[in-house]
């Protein structure tokens, strides 16, 4: 017999963030820091990397007299303070530009928001493949909003030309199709046809991961893991995929993170290049 339960954390951190909210009441605050303030924040906070980073809300204070402290309640976790020291001032610096990016640029903030919310799921996957699934998912979201806003930039999105593969199989699929013998045969039409756009579909992303990998200067091998991570993306995370164990512990484990990994430097080398577009 077996049981599970879902994964305990330990963390620790020497570091504290406070928001200043203007709200009526501590409950309006901290929806307002949970929703609004948070999350890119905590977008940014994972730029630093190699590791994700997890912020939660311990408490709302007010400023004025009497000073009142409110508790967040949290239904994953307990906290307790012993220390807190200041970031080192250049990892302080690049938080502030980074942070600064995620509000302004709206590629970077959904990017972010994406490893954000693939580190969560990951969290509470447990394991549970499905949801491991899920949370692989959203950090290829994030890589691909990346690749297809540089393509933009580049007048090179690539949409042509797998729009152009999209019409010759379907014309070669209706051909054949009209021909087919039988039930059977027809099936196997629509089959091979699915086949066919999904290579499509997997060709058209490599040209623009690469080219967006060249174009913001991503090391070599890390556009390498982003061109293989699409595949896995194509094979194992789209409609009736079946990733296996091996698989899910290959891109989404300590102490690589890979998925993360990729997502998270193409998303640095972005706000970098961004800003000097």
């Amino acid at each position: 017999m077996y049981s599970y339960s879902a994964p305990q954390l330990r963390l620790e951190s020497e570091w504290v963030v406070a928001f200043d909210v203007d709200a009526a009441t501590p409950e309006d605050a901290a929806r307002i820091a949970q929703q609004q303030l948070l999350p890119p924040f905590l977008a940014a906070l994972n730029t630093l990397g190699p590791e994700p980073y997890r912020v939660e809300l311990l408490a709302v204070e007010s400023v004025g007299e009497p000073r009142e402290s409110h508790p967040v309640f949290s239904p994953f976790a307990a906290f307790g303070f012993q220390w807190v020291n200041p970031m080192e001032p250049a990892d302080h610096d690049t938080l502030v530009a980074r942070w600064d990016a995620m509000t302004r640029d709206r590629v970077a903030r959904e990017a972010g928001a994406n490893i954000a919310r693939g580190v969560a799921l990951k969290d509470l996957s447990g394991a549970e493949s499905s949801a491991s699934a899920v949370a692989l998912l959203q950090h290829y979201l994030a890589l691909e909003r990346v690749v297809q806003a540089v393509g933009k930039r580049l007048r090179a999105s690539g949409r042509a030309e797998e729009q152009k593969t999209r019409e010759r199989i379907a014309v070669e699929f209706m051909e054949r199709l009209s021909t087919a013998a039988g039930d059977a045969e027809r099936a196997s039409l629509v089959e091979e046809a699915a086949r066919e756009l999904r290579r499509a579909a997997l060709l058209v992303a490599e040209v623009q991961i690469r080219r967006a990998g060249a174009e913001l200067r991503v090391a070599p091998d890390v556009i390498e893991d982003a061109v293989a991570f699409a595949k896995f993306r194509s094979d194992a995370l789209g409609h009736g995929g079946d990733p296996t164990a091996a698989e899910l512990q290959r891109w989404g484990a300590a102490p690589d993170h890979r998925a993360f990994a990729v997502a998270n430097t193409f998303l640095v080398a972005y706000i970098d290049w961004a800003a000097g577009a």
